[in-house]
């Protein structure tokens, strides 16, 4: 099992997806921003990393959802999902080929990975509250 972090970053009421490059082993897929915990690292310690070696900025990290696993059958993974804001800094692009601010009704539209994918399904209402949205449907 690898253990992965993960940032949900929401500013100004919008959530930022990343999409993976075309020769990654998930390729054109969308995902949340993060990246292995390394020995000896703490999963706090592994998001604020991998957030700015991947972006190139500072996080706040304002909270925590619960851990997914899932296995892709050629790796298992456990994903850390936390809640984050951004701090300070512009975002650069190093490890994907692009972002995108989603609202809340376009979180579902893009072609997620599938750990990622049941992030969202499984955190669905805690997620819409984040978007200052009540989950009435």
């Amino acid at each position: 099992m690898i253990d992965v972090c993960c940032a949900l970053i929401y500013h100004e009421g919008r959530l930022l997806a990343v999409q993976r490059h075309a020769d990654t082993d998930h390729p054109n897929q969308w995902e949340f921003p993060g990246g292995k915990i390394e020995t000896g690292e703490t999963a706090f310690e592994c998001i604020k990393r991998e957030i700015k070696e991947e972006l190139g900025v500072s996080i706040l990290v304002e909270g925590f959802l619960f851990p997914v696993a899932h296995d892709y059958g050629i790796k298992q993974i456990k994903l850390y999902p936390f809640v984050c804001s951004l701090q300070c800094g512009n975002i650069d692009l190093s490890e994907h080929q692009k972002l995108v601010w989603l609202d809340a009704a376009d979180v579902n539209k893009l072609n997620w990975q599938e750990a990622d994918r049941l992030l969202i399904q499984l955190n669905r209402i805690s997620e819409l509250h984040r978007f200052g949205k009540d989950d009435k449907d």
